[in-house]
C-alpha cells in the first residue's frame, strides 16, 4: 500500500489531475488473476509465441536491445515490468537482473483491468563483463533460440506474474551488411 501511495504522489506531481483520476479509477476496481501475454514492439504491442522471431535492435549508440511489449490483464493500471534474456544454448543471461531495466509504468489502453505496455527495453550484454559481447557475438546469435521473460508486478496489490517464451533471435537490418563481412 505504501508503494501505491508513493506512486499516487509521484503521478500527482508529474501528471496533473487526469493522472490522479486515472490512478483512483484503476485502484478502486477489484482486479484479480494477474497475467501477461508476451510480445515486442516500440510503438504497439505485437504478440510473440514460442518459436517466433524477435529483433535484436542495434541501437544508435552501438549497443543492442529488445523492445519488449505485453498485454497485461487482472491488474491495476500501474505495474512494474522487469525483463530478462538468456541464450538457450549456453544459459548465459545477456539481459535482465543486474541491469537497471525495471520500469514502473501506467498501462496504455487500460480498460476492465487490462492494458498494454510497449518499448520496455532490455539491454543486451553479459551482466558480469566476462564475455566479449560485440558485433561477432550478436551476428552468431542470429537464428538461435533465446529465452525471453517478463515479470509484472501490480503496484497496488503487489501481486506478481512471470511469463517466458523461447523465441528466435532475429538480426536488425542494420546488421545485415556487418554480419556478412
Amino acid at each position: 500500500m505504501r508503494r501505491a501511495l508513493a506512486a499516487l504522489l509521484l503521478l500527482s506531481a508529474c501528471g496533473g489531475d487526469s493522472s490522479v483520476d486515472s490512478y483512483t479509477a484503476s485502484t478502486t476496481t477489484e482486479c484479480s488473476g494477474l497475467s501477461v501475454e508476451l510480445g515486442e514492439g516500440d510503438t504497439r504491442f505485437i504478440p510473440r509465441a514460442e518459436g517466433d522471431t524477435v529483433t535484436l535492435v542495434h541501437g544508435p549508440q552501438g549497443g543492442w536491445h529488445i523492445d519488449v511489449a505485453g498485454r497485461v490483464s487482472g491488474t491495476s493500471a500501474f505495474v512494474r515490468v522487469h525483463t530478462s534474456v538468456v541464450v538457450a544454448a549456453t544459459g548465459v543471461e545477456i539481459g535482465g537482473p543486474g541491469q537497471e531495466n525495471d520500469s514502473a509504468i501506467q498501462l496504455a489502453n487500460f480498460e476492465d483491468c487490462s492494458g498494454d505496455f510497449i518499448k520496455s527495453r532490455v539491454y543486451l550484454d553479459d551482466n558480469d563483463g566476462s564475455l566479449p559481447w560485440g558485433q561477432d557475438e550478436f551476428c552468431a546469435l542470429h537464428g538461435n533460440p533465446i529465452d525471453l521473460s517478463v515479470r509484472i508486478t501490480n503496484l497496488v496489490t503487489e501481486e506478481t506474474s512471470v511469463t517466458s517464451r523461447r523465441v528466435i533471435a532475429g538480426r536488425d537490418s542494420v546488421d545485415d551488411t556487418k554480419c556478412a563481412e
